[in-house]
């Protein structure tokens, strides 16, 4: 839908998910992986953007390409408040135009009851 809505403004969006994500993700990180893709391609840049979700067995990964603004500190603040409550972590402009998230599948509450 978040893709669909870019695309009517004219803006190449792509999103691609590799086969290693999961069906279901919990639903925190699930939600949290929505907002920081609306952070993401609401940053103002008219390039196109590739939104690429990854699985291991313990992280989600996103990478965004093709959004040169995100890097900016106001974005970044807002995507780190999206992601840290998870224990998420957030890598920018390496290479230029890219961001990199990275989520646990597990909260860190969840973790520590498996204790």
């Amino acid at each position: 839908m978040l893709a669909h809505q870019c695309r009517a403004t004219g803006r190449d969006v792509k999103i691609r998910l590799t086969d290693r994500v999961p069906e279901r993700l919990p639903t925190e990180v699930d939600l949290a992986a929505y907002h920081v893709a609306e952070i993401l391609l609401a940053t103002g840049d008219d390039d196109p953007a590739v939104l690429e979700l990854d699985a291991d067995e313990t992280t989600l990964t996103i990478t965004a390409t093709g959004v040169p603004h995100a890097a900016d500190t106001a974005v970044r603040a807002r995507l780190t408040a999206r992601i840290a409550p998870l224990g998420g972590t957030l890598t920018a402009d390496r290479p230029p135009g890219t961001v990199q998230l990275r989520l646990p599948l597990a909260a860190p509450d969840d973790e520590e009851r498996q204790r």
